[in-house]
């Protein structure tokens, strides 16, 4: 088992690196969906924030994101690890989905069809994409794996700054809020 500070130096290390991922506004930017590089980003950026917010559920840590806004509660009856019912185990969720090619996360409800890696912006979608279109605003984007959806803006980056806000707040990470500070006013 990890001691305390090599657990801190992991965080410390996943705060940078998420950190500079989501400083980039990368992944807000509807333009970016059918970039080659958007899949990889948003698998990198949900290892992290999934990495962060099981670390926050730690007694040691004990500083749960646990916010609900646009988040049904969904349980599978045969598959208790796929329930999420919040933002930590949504990420989490995702996180899976989009780290293994083969798994019932990516199918829809009804089992009709498997999607992965869908991105929807906007209330109205394109007709004739054969997607049920999901995403209900106007400035987010919608991921969907299978007919489950997480938005950028209000899942992901409210996350991210919630998990930052709490961790660095926390006196064993206030050494490390000082270099994660300056790590992120040079180059911008």
């Amino acid at each position: 088992m990890a001691g305390t500070h090599e657990y801190i130096f992991e965080i410390d290390s996943t705060l940078i690196r998420l950190r500079n991922i989501m400083r980039l506004n990368f992944l807000e930017n509807p333009e970016n969906i059918n970039s080659p590089f958007y899949n990889s980003v948003i698998i990198e950026a949900l290892i992290h924030l999934n990495f962060l917010l099981q670390q926050a559920l730690k007694p040691e840590i004990s500083i749960p994101i646990n916010f609900t806004d646009d988040i049904p509660e969904y349980q599978n009856a045969n598959r208790r690890k796929e329930n999420y019912y919040d933002i930590t185990t949504l990420i989490r969720f995702f996180r899976d989905a989009a780290c293994h090619n083969i798994t019932s996360k990516r199918q829809t409800r009804d089992e009709s069809q498997t999607i992965s890696f869908v991105y929807q912006t906007g209330k109205t979608g394109k007709k004739n994409s054969g997607i049920k279109h999901l995403c209900k605003y106007d400035d987010d984007i919608a991921l969907l794996m299978g007919d489950h959806v997480l938005y950028i803006r209000r899942h992901l980056t409210r996350a991210y700054d919630e998990i930052c806000e709490k961790l660095l707040s926390l006196e064993r990470f206030h050494a490390y809020k000082t270099l994660i500070d300056l790590r992120m006013t040079e180059g911008r």
